[in-house]
């Protein structure tokens, strides 16, 4: 990657977070007086918990604040979460590079319950085992920015990816080892500015209808087939 599209890529992605931060309630913020108090909703902290429980970690701290014991009920206070900070609902999950392994294991269920979802990165965690469906489907309506990179994954891309992520604006899935096609519908996910697929076996060309790409700036397939 040029120092260029690497300046774009981190501009871009850093720039999604802080506007994010602005609508959400994250671990560790200072609670004073008259502060807003959100509590993440039931069902979500439930699917966080099932995901974590997925996971294996190479160091006792990591997701130390994710609990069931009473004292680790709200789950916006959990490392690595954003809440919306209204509706209490979860719309941010970040761990990228922490030090989390599925063990080969297909995750069971995947973060499809989680529905509000925005802002997704596990970039670096290890998933080997899993495929892009296994993992969230491809009805996640909300995401706006997607980073799966580094993680392993395997499979193809499904067919009908870009149909249901039309909101997703950063897709980063490279350094993988997903296989097949690019799905032509990745044409239709037209909000995209940031697309990496690079470092992995993908077949055939480069889909027609990356054309409809109008607002893409930063476009990363080295390394494909």
């Amino acid at each position: 990657m040029s120092r260029l599209s690497l300046q774009t890529a981190i501009t871009v992605k850093s720039f999604l977070l802080v506007y994010l931060l602005g609508s959400v309630v994250v671990s560790h913020l200072d609670s004073g007086v008259g502060s807003l108090k959100t509590k993440c909703i039931d069902e979500e902290r439930r699917a966080l918990l099932k995901f974590k429980d997925n996971l294996k970690s190479y160091n006792n701290d990591t997701l130390s604040s994710w609990g069931y014991e009473e004292e680790k009920k709200d789950c916006c206070s959990w490392d690595g979460i954003g809440c919306d900070n209204i509706s209490g609902h979860v719309i941010m999950l970040n761990l990228s590079h922490l030090q989390l392994s599925t063990g080969g294991k297909s995750l069971n269920p995947p973060l499809t319950e989680l529905h509000y979802l925005v802002y997704l990165d596990l970039s670096g965690i290890d998933l080997s085992g899993n495929n892009i469906s296994t993992l969230i489907g491809n009805n996640m309506f909300s995401l706006q920015h997607l980073d799966l990179s580094s993680t392993q994954l395997e499979g193809s891309i499904p067919e009908t990816f870009g149909n249901n992520m039309t909101s997703v604006s950063y897709l980063d899935l490279s350094f993988g080892y997903l296989t097949g096609p690019i799905p032509n519908s990745l044409g239709n996910m037209t909000l995209l500015t940031h697309l990496s697929l690079s470092y992995n076996d993908f077949t055939g060309s480069i889909p027609e209808s990356f054309a409809n790409l109008e607002t893409l700036h930063t476009s990363i397939l080295a390394g494909t087939s």
